[in-house]
């Protein structure tokens, strides 16, 4: 029997974690607890315990967005997770569905609360892929239909995109992925077999930067094989990928659309720099983006062109970060690129700007 176990207690009333640390004391169990939603998804993040035992009340609504944040971010999306609610059979099914392992209906007593806990421990949580209704989410997907950029044809300003990542953090492998309901999509790619190259696009079996996407976070891996939630994605096994270093790229309304990320065969440790660099290219990967957004959708109002200015003027201060960095790769060529790259964001940003005030004159 397990006895070292630490168990998170989720319960915005406190003398209910009260209660429940003693029963565990008798254990020799050790809890920390949490009071709130954010508290409880940056501890478990931090500390990963063995379990969280998560209170259903005051409401159910508010126990099931921290069910989805917890399984959405890959930190804790292996985490085990007890629910103590109601005893209603229609509540117990709706938390298991919702991503729970357990779910005990009241009264319960500390036995049986200790047994529930011990078999979720001693029942590892195998995880395949980022939760459905996180990355199903209609919003979401109707943001990167927006963009128009999937399956559409090669571009030199994404390719370029992957180009820097690959030089700059000295990566063999770098993606700007779109990812869908079901797939992630290659629009700007480096690095690739001939056949991924070709094809443009994996199932989300193959995937890592679904989790910079359901978590809107980033992903820094230095060995996938080792990460209890990635060593069962199929990427290592037929792609190689062992190193990964992913961040979420999204579009000025806050929905994550895809990832910016860098991929190596072998393990590898990121640094900071490399990863504040990546970093500053995700921000020009989102002003392409937006972008291609603005030539499809063209806003109606001038206040509607405020977040592709922002976007613009955001890649012009990101490139100029780069080179003030001199990171050891930015050779001549590199250089070149960002140059015309904060070239043509100059021009994007005088082009918008002619274009809000013709938008003004008409509506005057």
């Amino acid at each position: 029997m397990q006895t070292h176990v630490t168990v998170l207690l989720a319960d915005p009333d406190q003398r209910a974690n009260q209660s429940l640390q003693k029963i565990f004391a008798q254990r020799g169990w050790k809890t920390v607890t949490a009071t709130s939603l954010p508290e409880t998804q940056s501890v478990a993040a931090d500390l990963k315990p063995d379990a969280i035992l998560l209170s259903a009340l005051p409401t159910a609504d508010q126990a099931l967005q921290l069910i989805t944040r917890l399984r959405s971010s890959i930190s804790t999306a292996n985490l085990p997770i007890v629910v103590l609610g109601k005893s209603s059979p229609a509540d117990r099914e709706t938390f298991l569905q919702g991503g729970a392992q357990d779910y005990l209906g009241a009264p319960f007593d500390s036995k049986g609360l200790c047994d529930s806990v011990l078999r979720q421990i001693e029942k590892p949580l195998t995880v395949a892929s980022a939760p459905e209704n996180v990355l199903h989410d209609a919003i979401r997907l109707s943001a990167l239909k927006a963009t128009g950029l999937l399956d559409s044809p090669p571009e030199r300003s994404f390719d370029r995109l992957a180009q820097l990542v690959s030089k700059l953090l000295g990566a063999p492998t770098a993606l700007l992925s779109l990812v869908d309901s079901n797939r992630q999509f290659f629009k700007g790619h480096v690095g690739l077999s001939e056949v991924l190259a070709g094809a443009r696009e994996t199932p989300l079996s193959h995937s890592f930067c679904q989790w910079a996407v359901s978590g809107r976070e980033q992903i820094i891996v230095a060995d996938a094989r080792e990460h209890p939630v990635l060593k069962n994605n199929l990427a290592i096994q037929d792609m190689g990928v062992v190193a990964y270093a992913g961040l979420p790229v999204s579009n000025g309304q806050g929905q994550a659309l895809g990832s910016l990320c860098a991929i190596d065969a072998k393990p590898r440790t990121w640094s900071a720099n490399e990863i504040a660099i990546l970093g500053d290219i995700t921000k020009l990967a989102e002003s392409c983006i937006a972008q291609a957004e603005l030539a499809r959708h063209p806003p109606k109002n001038a206040s509607g062109y405020d977040r592709f200015v922002e976007t613009s003027g955001e890649a012009i201060s990101a490139a100029v970060r780069i080179l003030q960095k001199r990171p050891a790769a930015l050779d001549a060529q590199v250089q070149d690129m960002l140059l015309q790259m904060i070239d043509e964001y100059g021009v994007q940003l005088v082009q918008l700007n002619r274009m809000i005030q013709v938008v003004k004159a008409l509506q005057a």
